[in-house]
């Protein structure tokens, strides 16, 4: 009991300080969002998640909207982009660079650039994501670890 008190304090004391930051109406548009969103399809998911690998280190600010990484990433189809791509993330890099090399800095020689890491982080995904039929098989995978705290974490 003593464990849920610390949870929902902690809890209480995030939410006040994001609502702080961006203001009530924000807040709960985004909470509301991610309570309801549901993926149709592994396009979905894939979408979802390269777009989550530019939360690294404030990567949002040096790496292209995914919306205009569609065509690249074969409409967004892990199965397509692993097989294609084959695993060469230089080739991934190199298709980023010609299409958005003059508005971003990109250094495929330095490995700690945001774009080559952003590459090897895409296809790691579409290489993860490529065990699954469907958003409904990655959902059943991702509900089997909610047992308990340890696996969920």
């Amino acid at each position: 009991m003593e464990e849920d008190k610390k949870l929902i304090l902690i809890y209480k004391e995030a939410y006040n300080f994001l609502e702080d930051k961006v203001g009530e109406d924000i807040l709960r548009k985004q909470l509301d969002y991610y309570y309801s969103y549901s993926p149709k399809s592994m396009r979905d998911v894939f979408r979802r998640m390269i777009e989550t690998l530019k939360n690294k280190q404030g990567y949002v600010n040096f790496i292209a909207d995914v919306e205009q990484m569609e065509s690249i990433l074969l409409n967004f189809s892990p199965k397509k982009v692993f097989k294609d791509f084959d695993n060469d993330w230089k080739s991934l890099f190199k298709e980023f660079k010609h299409k958005f090399g003059k508005n971003y800095n990109m250094e495929i020689k330095n490995k700690r650039n945001a774009w080559v890491m952003y590459s090897k982080g895409v296809l790691s995904c579409s290489e993860f994501l490529s065990n699954f039929n469907s958003a409904k098989a990655f959902d059943k995978f991702v509900r089997s670890f909610f047992h308990n705290e340890f696996t969920i974490a």
